[in-house]
Parts: structure tokens; C-alpha cells; sequence
């Protein structure tokens, strides 16, 4: 169904996101003497954890793509407030 090609779609995307993940990581790597880099980047490093953990897109199923989604949701949610 068509809506099993919109999930494909959108788990594949979440798990290229690693790559940027990845380098976002990297550039804060830079900032270490601050709290506020430090705190994020450990969040950003909790969810790309969990982003390598799976070794193919195949693999990002249900379970794992609303985990690290609510992660994402959370984390996003904490700049806004």
C-alpha cells in the first residue's frame, strides 16, 4: 500500500540522518569549555547511538523508528520551551 512506501520512505530518511548526525557531532566536538554544546551534544550522541545501532535501512522497523523519532520530538521540544 501506499503507506507502506510513505513509512519506507521516512525510516530510510531517519537513518541517512546519521551521516549529518555525524558531522553536527564532530563541529560541537569544537565546543567543549561550553555547557550548553556539551548537553546537547550528548543528546545528539544518544540519538546517533541509536541510528548506528541499526546496520540497514531494512532494518529500522516500527519500534526503532518511534523511539528515536520521540527522541528527536523531545529534543525539539526542549529548544522551543
Amino acid at each position: 500500500s501506499s503507506n507502506q512506501e510513505v513509512k519506507k520512505k521516512a525510516r530510510m530518511h531517519l537513518w541517512e540522518q546519521r551521516f549529518h548526525l555525524g558531522n553536527l557531532i564532530a563541529v560541537l566536538e569544537e565546543y567543549k569549555n561550553k555547557k550548553e554544546a556539551v548537553e546537547l551534544n550528548n543528546e545528539f550522541k544518544a540519538i546517533h547511538a541509536d541510528l548506528n545501532a541499526i546496520t540497514d535501512a531494512k532494518d529500522m522497523n516500527d519500534v526503532k523508528f518511534k523511539a528515536i523519532s520521540e527522541k528527536l520530538v523531545s529534543l525539539r521540544t526542549s529548544f522551543t520551551n
